[in-house]
């Protein structure tokens, strides 16, 4: 008997895949590997087969960790030897008043998250200005293991010190201290398209905050590169990977006109990278990252063990439908998943009606227990690299990687990542692939479940309360009238204070003993740089997949309430014997909650089809089908049009420029019929 159980029980002989390859292209054609061939991105694509001729990963020659094999980008030894640890469970908390505030972070702690995102809107609408709203809110946060991520948009540096102020009021030592100040002024000028103190001084402040915190603070990070403006617009995995490699080397150059050093500024570094859901490829593409942040750090002359920033892995936005939301569980799951089989420090799940509304506690509390239940019951840590040596992923991760660097070194030459985020490059990249994609959904070439295929049209009534149009933050002009008009002693005694002529260190040091006293950190950061030139472009615009098709359900909704019935249209298949072809066209159409009254009589039957659409409402036909010769047939249009037909369209399958003609499965189609309807 063989010693392989394989060659016992096969009932075919072996055959090697270059055999195999042969017969498949000797009886399909050597075309048929392209033809199955799926491209995710430009210059990315998904092979039908990953055999030898890809790269695997396999065990470094140290035996201590993955290394790719025929790959430029190799993982650092610092990580490869470095155990697979539980990751931290850190959900997002939007705070605006000190008690719902408080109420917020102690349902999070207590349902089990060991780490908070905890973001602060600052201006006069605000409940949380000071020191004592400050203290009231981390009083909540006492556990010494407790990471935070304080985000204070573009005012890090103020806040930090208002939040050293309110820890000593707790008498709390601040030095145990343990997360991150979320400083990044670039994000900030992507998402919002304001730096309120310019980009000179907002640059100081960076590198200011960067200084205070190594000596005040020791266990907080200071910079987080947020890629979350960018993927929210709808950018290509290859321009997230590049710009954030370029935004550490625009912060670098910052950091090292203030003396601080590369292994000091990748340390202080946190890197927030969202992904998506698509299981292998967004695997892949924090893989990517990984390899790519060692290949960038190596090239900075960081070899030190532990300086690689951590990776911080949110869920999307750009995913999310408010029709059926429920299906939004799923998506973040699968988010949730590749977060931690790619390799994340911390993971925030998406609540599932983040698109309808301020996410409800119910929702907060599943995403929660979707990373409770992926670590406590499917024990996804406890595996080191699950995916080392797939030759897919390693692949993909390969093919990320070389083209993310490649755009890279592109943006370093074209003057690096602000010059070109001032001058809309950026926004010009995101765009175009932001259009593609959606070109790709609105001929559902790609499918979103719920929203361009399998849709129901009576889903989710249970979530009431849809999201009212998104506002943006005052812009700071508008903040610094409302703080002056306010403010009393601060703000007089604050405008003597020249704090653009302090030396560097003195600016957070007289922030530190001023806010102390007055207990106000918002309106002393706007008398604080009251004459400071405010940086403005114009900002990179949210994207959702669904919104397109949303858009269309919410006119056919709107018309429902007001008239009493849906928009309909008369759907003429002569002669058609195929369910699925009618159902398709029918489904097609129910994407814009289009009602459908069908007719399939030959054409010869001019009286049945003439008699059906009576039966009906519409004044719309669609014919699926070619229209009748002139010579044969050309009274049946003159009947329908005598029946009350006011427009008759050909249904085909490729886009034409016939105005008579539409093709079916375009979003552009759904439109326009129901603009034809007189639909809103």
């Amino acid at each position: 008997m063989s010693d392989s159980p394989s060659e016992d029980l096969s009932p075919f002989p072996p055959i090697s895949t270059e055999a195999w390859r042969r017969a498949v292209e000797t009886q399909e054609g050597e075309a048929i590997w392209s033809s199955l061939e799926t491209w995710i991105e430009k210059g990315i694509a998904l092979e039908p087969l990953y055999d030898e001729r890809f790269p695997a990963a396999s065990r470094s020659a140290d035996g201590r960790g993955p290394k790719a094999a025929a790959s430029f980008f190799e993982q650092g030894e610092a990580a490869a030897a470095t155990p697979r640890h539980a990751w931290r469970i850190m959900p997002e908390c939007m705070l605006r008043q000190v008690g719902p505030g408080r109420r917020s972070i102690i349902a999070e702690l207590e349902g089990g998250a060991d780490a908070l995102w905890l973001r602060f809107r600052v201006g006069p609408e605000s409940g949380i200005l000071g020191v004592r709203e400050l203290s009231a809110l981390l009083e909540t946060t006492g556990d010494p293991d407790l990471w935070l991520a304080l985000d204070a948009g573009a005012h890090a540096l103020p806040f930090a010190v208002a939040t050293h102020a309110a820890l000593r009021l707790l008498e709390r030592d601040p030095t145990q201290l343990q997360g991150c100040w979320c400083a990044d002024p670039l994000g900030v000028l992507a998402e919002s398209g304001v730096l309120p103190a310019g980009l000179r001084g907002t640059h100081r402040e960076m590198a200011e905050l960067m200084r205070w915190s190594s000596s005040h603070t020791p266990s907080m990070r200071t910079l987080r590169i947020s890629l979350s403006p960018y993927h929210a617009a709808g950018a290509a995995r290859v321009d997230e990977l590049a710009l954030s490699l370029a935004t550490f080397v625009h912060y670098l150059r910052v950091a090292e006109t203030q003396g601080l050093a590369p292994e000091s500024v990748a340390r202080q570094t946190l890197i927030s990278l969202p992904v998506r859901g698509e299981f292998f490829v967004d695997i892949a593409k924090l893989r990517a990252a990984t390899r790519l942040w060692d290949q960038l750090l190596r090239h900075c002359g960081v070899e030190e063990e532990g300086s690689r920033p951590l990776l911080h892995v949110p869920g999307s936005t750009v995913n999310k439908s408010q029709r059926d939301p429920w299906l939004n569980l799923l998506r973040s799951t699968l988010e949730s998943m590749v977060a931690v089989l790619g390799g994340a420090d911390m993971v925030s799940t998406t609540p599932f009606d983040h698109a309808l509304r301020r996410p409800a506690p119910s929702a907060v509390h599943l995403a929660r227990n979707t990373q409770l239940i992926l670590r406590d019951e499917c024990r996804l840590h406890r595996v080191i690299d699950a995916l080392e040596g797939s030759a897919y992923v390693e692949s993909l991760s390969d093919r990320l990687a070389r083209a993310a660097w490649a755009r890279f070194q592109e943006i370093e030459s074209l003057g690096g990542i602000e010059a070109l985020l001032v001058r809309g490059k950026v926004r010009d990249w995101i765009t175009q692939h932001r259009q593609q994609e959606a070109r790709s959904f609105a001929r559902r070439e790609r499918v979103m479940v719920g929203v361009n295929a399998f849709v129901t049209l009576e889903e989710g009534k249970e979530v009431q309360g849809r999201r009212r149009p998104s506002t943006r933050q005052m812009d700071w002009s508008s903040m610094l009238q409302v703080a002056l008009t306010e403010a009393e002693v601060p703000a007089t005694r604050m405008r003597t204070v020249d704090f653009e002529s302090l030396p560097t260190g003195e600016l957070s040091a007289a922030l530190s003993v001023v806010t102390a006293e007055d207990d106000r950190f918002a309106e002393l950061a706007a008398v604080y740089r009251l004459g400071a030139p405010t940086f403005a472009i114009e900002p990179l615009a949210p994207f959702r997949w669904a919104g397109e098709y949303e858009a269309l359900r919410d006119r056919s909704d709107a018309f429902f309430l007001s008239a009493g019935r849906r928009p309909s249209v008369f759907l003429f298949l002569p002669g058609m014997r195929s369910p699925s072809e009618k159902n398709a066209i029918v489904d097609w159409l129910e994407l814009a909650a289009l009602q459908t009254n069908a007719c399939a009589a030959p054409v010869e039957e001019k009286e049945t089809l003439l008699e059906a659409f009576k039966a009906q409402s519409s004044s719309l036909v669609l014919w699926r089908g070619t229209l009748p010769s002139a010579a044969r047939d050309a009274d049946l249009l003159e009947a329908l049009h005598a029946a009350g037909a006011q427009r008759i369209y050909r249904l085909v399958d490729e886009e034409s420029e016939d105005e008579d003609v539409l093709c079916i499965g375009s979003i552009e189609a759904l439109s326009l019929l129901l603009d034809e309807l007189g639909v809103p």
